[in-house]
């Protein structure tokens, strides 16, 4: 759509006080390896036995390739809106609204999910403790601190990742150093018995475990809602995002890795309803185990503040372009005069977010569904297109061996969508995902096209729609 005219007032914008580095801590601390370990990793071990470590290093593999598309799409387009933004400039406005109803319906159900997570990891240590109202309050302080400066968030992300990599760092160390089988056992994916006998593991069920470790790679691309607040996010955006990408792989395959090969009992591993927890207290102690649920819960935590900063951001681009009526728009583009942040849209993120947490968490999970599966495909044929038309020309990042990344990704996510049709609560959410696609694409054509207010106005717009 064309640009807005220029008698209009000069939309609000963000200020650019943050260097890479900065980006990394939060783009990491987003992704979080001890929710992909501790959460997915667990998960996948009590599925697949030692299928998890090759489901994990096919799901980083994968991440490399949804990595180099999302990096000359970022490159292209440094604007918060994500992947609203950046679909939307490729493939057109029906397409960039899909994104935004799946990416609006995953903000705080998202975070509601990892307060919940967090609660769940304290009453570990403090049984006393109940998870609702502590999710609550949890959900409450990060939304409060993710209106503070965004330099400020990125040295308390910062100094939370630093313990939660310290922490897997040493659970990996606990297994690596003290190996009760070797590495070769790991090519044959097997899954323990109750008498102890190892048996194959099916392909569908490698398959079920490889699904869910995508999902412990997901959130590298982040980045892309801080690039407004970024020097040079043309130039610096593709570091962040392979940096956080290729971190996360070492603090989450090495731990696995670790876990599987010391774990002295198998069957008790497998069968643990958080193995990981279970390993940690025979590795390590009870002592041990106490402090790293807690390490985990600060890293949750940590997740859910980077998080914020997301969401926040994304919401504020939908104002910024004019997505709602006027007065809300306005109030959602807000900047705060001193913080220099979009205060409004971070608080009503975390308003919905608080009502989020009240919702059973089965049904949490349910709605969220498949929805990264199927915005995943969309950048996939985002950077088809955008290499077609000529949208993505002024990326400084090109995706290696072009079009097998795209194409390749596009294949394992079909798969994956595909074997989800076999489960209930996956139909559920691939029927919930469509109907948020259609609903938001019809509010597109029947309310914002018409009125022609609407447009993508990125950080360097002349004009703002009220």
């Amino acid at each position: 759509m064309s640009a807005p005219t220029p008698d209009l007032p000069v939309a609000p914008s963000l200020r650019r006080e943050m260097h890479g580095l900065g980006a990394l801590m939060i783009t990491l601390s987003c992704l979080s390896p001890s929710l992909g370990v501790f959460v997915v990793g667990g998960d996948v071990i009590r599925q697949a036995g030692s299928g998890a470590i090759l489901a994990f290093v096919a799901a980083a593999l994968l991440g490399v390739a949804m990595a180099s598309v999302y990096a000359e799409l970022i490159s292209a387009f440094p604007d918060t809106g994500a992947e609203y933004t950046l679909i939307g400039r490729t493939l057109g406005p029906s397409g960039g609204f899909a994104a935004l109803g799946l990416n609006l319906l995953g903000a705080p159900v998202g975070s509601a999910i990892t307060a919940l997570g967090v609660a769940s990891y304290l009453q570990v240590a403090f049984p006393a403790l109940p998870v609702v109202p502590v999710a609550l309050v949890n959900t409450a302080a990060v939304y409060l601190i993710a209106i503070l400066n965004i330099r400020f968030n990125a040295l308390v992300t910062g100094a939370f990742l630093a313990v939660e990599v310290l922490s897997l760092i040493v659970l990996a160390m606990l297994g690596l150093l003290h190996p009760h089988r070797g590495p070769m056992s790991l090519l044959q994916p097997a899954l323990p018995t109750a008498g102890g006998a190892l048996v194959p593991v099916s392909l569908a069920v490698m398959g079920t475990a490889f699904s869910g470790a995508v999902y412990a790679f997901n959130g590298y691309a982040s980045v892309v809602s801080v690039s407004e607040e970024m020097h040079e996010p043309h130039a610096k955006v593709t570091g962040v995002v392979f940096g956080a990408l290729g971190l996360a792989c070492l603090l989450e395959i090495l731990p696995m890795l670790g876990v599987w090969l010391g774990a002295p009992d198998l069957v008790s591993l497998v069968r643990a309803p958080a193995p990981i927890a279970a390993f940690a207290r025979q590795a390590g102690g009870p002592a041990f185990a106490y402090a790293l649920g807690l390490s985990v819960a600060l890293a949750l935590f940590n997740a859910n503040i980077a998080n914020s900063l997301i969401f926040g951001r994304q919401l504020y681009s939908t104002g910024r372009d004019g997505v709602w009526p006027t007065p809300i728009s306005r109030a959602l583009a807000t900047i705060h005069p001193r913080l220099h942040t979009p205060w409004v849209a971070t608080l009503t993120v975390g308003a919905l977010s608080l009502i989020a947490c009240l919702v059973p968490l089965h049904i949490l999970v349910i709605l969220i569904g498949s929805g990264t599966s199927l915005v995943y495909g969309g950048i996939c044929l985002a950077v088809v297109f955008g290499r077609r038309n000529g949208a993505t020309r002024g990326s400084l990042h090109r995706t290696p061996l072009y079009p097998l990344a795209p194409a390749l990704a596009l294949l394992v996510l079909a798969f994956m969508l595909f074997e989800s049709l076999d489960d209930g609560d996956g139909r559920a959410g691939i029927v919930i995902s469509l109907f948020v696609i259609l609903a938001w694409v019809a509010f597109y054509h029947l309310r914002l096209r018409p009125s022609g207010r609407w447009a993508h106005r990125g950080p360097d717009a002349p004009g703002a729609p009220f």
